[in-house]
C-alpha cells in the first residue's frame, strides 16, 4: 500500500484481489470495498458500541441498522479518504459524508402600493 501522502495523488488505495476479498461485512457478508462503503467509523461507535476490532468490516446499511439511526459526517472519521482504486465510493456513503444542503428559503417580497 502507498504512503498516506501518495494516496491523495494516486487517486486511491491499491489493494490486491486477495486483500479486497477479505473486506466482507460481518453482518450481511457483502464486500464493503466492492459496494463502495469502505470507510472508518468513529472508534466510540466501532469499538465501544459495536465491540469490533480494526480487522472487522461492516457496510453502512448494517452499521446504521445496529445504531438505529443514520451515521453523521463527524462519525465517519476517515470518510474523506480516497477510495480503493477501481471501486468508487457508494452514493450512500457520500450522502453520509456530505449530507444534501437544504434548499434556501425564498424571501417573501413586500408589496407596496400595488407594486413589488
Amino acid at each position: 500500500m502507498a504512503a498516506a501522502d501518495d494516496i491523495r495523488t494516486t487517486g486511491g488505495y491499491e489493494f490486491s484481489k486477495r486483500q479486497i476479498a477479505r473486506h466482507k461485512c460481518i453482518d450481511c457478508g457483502v464486500n464493503v470495498i466492492e459496494i463502495g462503503d469502505y470507510c472508518m467509523i468513529a472508534s466510540e461507535i466501532w469499538e465501544d458500541q459495536f465491540k469490533l476490532g480494526w480487522d472487522d468490516n461492516m457496510c453502512i446499511a448494517c452499521a446504521e441498522t445496529r445504531l438505529g439511526r443514520m451515521l453523521k459526517p463527524d462519525e465517519l472519521e476517515f470518510g474523506l479518504t480516497p477510495p480503493v482504486k477501481g471501486y468508487p465510493k457508494s452514493e450512500l456513503l457520500l450522502s453520509r459524508i456530505r449530507p444534501p444542503v437544504p434548499p434556501k428559503k425564498q424571501r417573501k417580497r413586500r408589496v407596496t402600493n400595488g407594486r413589488r
